[in-house]
């Protein structure tokens, strides 16, 4: 009895954890909505626009399903629908993942000006952490789930157990992102700090422009993941999924949005380029090629001030 009395406890916090990360996504939305507006919507449409409504909207319109998951009244049982119900938010933390890899491969492009070099390395490193996460999901998936019919408040949600073989592969996709996110950090503070370039404001205000500060929080979620992964209980081992995928989507958000902040914009014409001042893809001349960095204004080279947003 006791042991019943705990796994519905914890399936009680899981439930709590996951209120508070759809409260962030709609309660930053409707924050963030005005200046989307009026850094996107009012815009010419691009590439970078594109990437900017799929992260948000997908994590917005896609998180819906999940919220049967968590909530969803029905029979305590295996049910078929709440296994694809769970497949499905496990494919959208894996989709929502690869978006903000792909954004963060994009800025650290442009703040290194288009360096082949570090863009190939990143990239394969990239290939390496997806392949390694599609073998673990798929190993996960190919686990026994183990005894289901126990675990949970009867009738609400669908039942959140995973079993230790599942948390034991599921660490090496979150293991994985923590790899890249920590090499994707490193660089970032790397170029903040050692470009030698002078920073008008504080120096927490170009770390969070240029997605530096933006980054670290993601590497501690990250981090939470694999603990809970491997140390929790069989109920709260994805306590912190739902959550991390959030914050890595508001986040990216509120990157692009500073990237387009009319404030920076002006900054850009005052005729310094600073580390902030850098576009989210790198400069291109007329060929293709990167532009150098000359100590100029880099606002001419897009009309809305800022190449690639």
């Amino acid at each position: 009895m006791n042991s019943i009395l705990v796994i519905a406890e914890s399936d009680h916090d899981i439930r709590i954890a996951s209120a508070i990360a759809f409260g962030i996504l709609y309660f930053d939305y409707t924050l963030t909505y005005s200046a989307e507006v009026e850094r996107f919507w009012k815009g010419r449409f691009s590439f970078a626009s594109f990437i900017f409504y799929f992260n948000r909207y997908l994590a917005l319109f896609g998180h819906i399903p999940v919220l049967y998951e968590f909530y969803g009244t029905h029979k305590q049982e295996v049910s078929l629908l709440c296994s694809r119900v769970q497949m499905y938010h496990q494919l959208l933390a894996g989709i929502t993942q690869v978006i903000v890899a792909g954004l963060q491969l994009f800025r650290i492009h442009a703040l290194y000006h288009g360096n082949r070099r570090i863009t190939s390395a990143l990239s394969c490193l990239c290939l390496v952490c997806c392949a390694i996460s599609a073998w673990a999901v798929s190993q996960a998936w190919h686990q026994p789930s183990g005894d289901k019919t126990m675990a949970g408040i009867p009738g609400v949600g669908c039942d959140l157990t995973m079993t230790e073989a599942q948390g034991k592969y599921l660490s090496f996709v979150w293991a994985s992102v923590l790899a890249w996110d920590t090499t994707v950090f490193a660089l970032t503070v790397y170029r903040v700090l050692g470009s030698g370039s002078r920073w008008r404001g504080s120096l927490m205000g170009v770390l969070l422009r240029d997605g530096a500060f933006y980054f670290a929080v993601l590497l501690v979620c990250h981090m939470c993941n694999i603990l809970t992964c491997l140390l929790a209980q069989a109920v709260t081992r994805g306590i912190s999924v739902t959550i991390t995928n959030v914050i890595a989507s508001s986040l990216i958000t509120r990157l692009m949005l500073n990237l387009r902040d009319p404030r920076l914009l002006r900054n850009q014409s005052s005729g310094a380029t600073e580390l902030s001042d850098l576009p989210w893809r790198a400069n291109t001349g007329p060929h293709g090629s990167s532009a150098k960095s000359t100590g100029t204004s880099s606002h001419e080279t897009s009309e809305g001030g800022s190449s690639g947003l």
